[in-house]
């Protein structure tokens, strides 16, 4: 009986948030990002946004307080006019950002 008792409390429970799918991962889901040798493209439902990284002119990160819950976001701006705002929200940010960090050492 006690041992039983102390595999149960050992065992971690499982996360019932959790998935088995990998590609739910948000460390590796690229989202709705897709990469070239040259840039990425973002597609949502209207369009699809394409960007080079030597065009990406401007990126503003920023916090913004909501009381309650913080909300994180980026903006990605190019020359060509292009904008694209990132939240926490979005899946394939992760990925998004390791690649930035890749392309643009500076950020």
């Amino acid at each position: 009986m006690a041992t039983l008792f102390c595999q149960k409390l050992t065992q971690r429970p499982k996360n019932p948030f959790a998935s088995e799918n990998p590609d739910n991962n948000p460390f590796s889901n690229p989202g709705s990002f897709t990469y070239t040798a040259d840039g990425f493209a973002v597609t949502n439902i209207e369009s699809i946004q394409r960007v080079a990284w030597q065009d990406t002119e401007a990126l503003f990160g920023r916090k913004v307080n909501l009381y309650t819950i913080d909300w994180i976001r980026l903006d990605v701006f190019s020359n060509s006019g292009n904008s694209i705002r990132l939240t926490e929200k979005i899946a394939g940010r992760h990925p998004f950002l390791q690649r930035l960090s890749e392309q643009i050492p500076n950020v």
